[in-house]
């Protein structure tokens, strides 16, 4: 294995660290959960403890620790801890001549809590939580953007290690059957913090941060049949967040950048169409029509939406009158930012400092 590795390695090695459309492109196996990290143990700036089953990455591109257990040939779990601190695209390679026979269901979270998609797998948004079920034989390529902070575990297993499993679930059973018989590639769905997940990931960590000979393998067996129930059960009837356009990985980077410009315009007047389209390198028609399809508002209107959602939050905490909240946004007419406030909250900003008029911004 090793041999084949260090051959892999070698004729990579002059394409490591590739930056292309804003991103370093850092190539790895993914034939299998085993190949990956073998793959990834040979790159710069890598530590491999192989009594923690650990690798740890102190590069200048990402911050990780990753954990993993195996279980059995056809189960194996990952857990990983990044900081990103730069644009980097993990960039996955399959061999031909390797099987490439496994489902990956993973379990992500930001850590921000900004609710802001900091990752994009195959030209998919991954929003702040979720479940990412996908299918063997996909080559991954998962975009990370800069100053993200995340942590995700991983379950790896083979088709037929699944079946055995939910045998006695017919109605999951059949979910799944519809799903592997679909052309869809990636199942995702957006999840929100639960007391059996916080419990679950706990558990989770403190076993893999033991070193393995002291790591409780039966309790961490039992815990990932649980999450597996846990995730059958539910995941089916979550919303499913995968936005099936046609859009290329490089349209959704730059679809992102829109996002980051209008984050860094948040305190001053909406930038305008024609400066984001020149910014990010699209005409002005192709910017307005592929941000209405994928955020179903126009630039100002979510641009707007931005503005008043933290408006509400900074008035919330009741340390600035509605005038310096106005002026803090740009908004010199204080008439003007009252009736935009209130038609994206549907109140008042000088009535939210009361309590009972709080509103849900969720749906808005």
């Amino acid at each position: 294995m090793l041999t084949f590795i260090d051959r892999w390695y070698n004729k990579i090695k002059p394409f490591l660290f590739k930056y292309k459309d804003g991103f370093f492109e850092l190539p790895y196996l993914g034939n299998s959960p085993l190949l990956i990290i073998d793959s990834f143990r040979k790159m710069p700036f890598i530590k491999h403890d192989e009594k923690k089953q650990m690798i740890t990455s102190t590069s200048p591109f990402v911050y990780a620790n990753v954990y993993y257990q195996e279980f059995e040939e056809q189960l194996i779990i990952l857990f990983s801890m990044l900081e990103i601190k730069a644009n980097i695209c993990f960039k996955g390679v399959s061999k031909k001549d390797v099987s490439h026979d496994y489902y990956c269901l993973t379990m992500s979270t930001n850590l921000e809590k900004d609710m802001v998609a900091k990752r994009i797998i195959n030209g998919e948004r991954i929003e702040n939580s979720s479940f990412q079920l996908i299918k063997p034989g996909i080559s991954l390529n998962t975009y990370h953007f800069k100053n993200s902070n995340f942590q995700s575990f991983s379950i790896y297993f083979k088709e037929e290690w699944l079946l055995k499993f939910i045998t006695s679930v017919k109605d999951i059973n059949n979910k799944l059957q519809e799903f592997k018989n679909s052309n869809t590639e990636c199942y995702i769905t957006t999840i929100d913090d639960d007391i059996f997940l916080a419990e679950f990931l706990g558990i989770v960590k403190f076993q893999l941060k033991n070193e393995l000979e002291n790591r409780d393998v039966e309790l961490l067996h039992t815990k990932v049949n649980d999450f597996l129930n846990y995730y059958l059960n539910t995941a089916f009837t979550l919303p499913n967040s995968s936005m099936h356009y046609n859009l290329s990985n490089t349209d959704r980077v730059k679809l992102k950048e829109v996002e980051r410009i209008l984050t860094e315009h948040i305190t001053q007047k909406f930038p305008g169409i024609s400066f984001i389209a020149k910014q990010i390198g699209f005409s002005e028609t192709k910017l307005k029509s592929l941000f209405k399809e994928v955020y179903q508002k126009t630039l100002l209107e979510y641009f707007q939406d931005m503005q008043m959602r933290c408006a509400y939050d900074m008035l919330k905490e009741g340390k600035m009158k509605v005038t310096e909240v106005a002026n803090h946004f740009g908004y010199a007419n204080v008439g003007k930012f009252g009736a935009t406030f209130k038609s994206y909250t549907n109140v008042l900003p000088s009535k939210v400092h009361s309590t009972e008029n709080e509103v849900d911004l969720t749906n808005n």
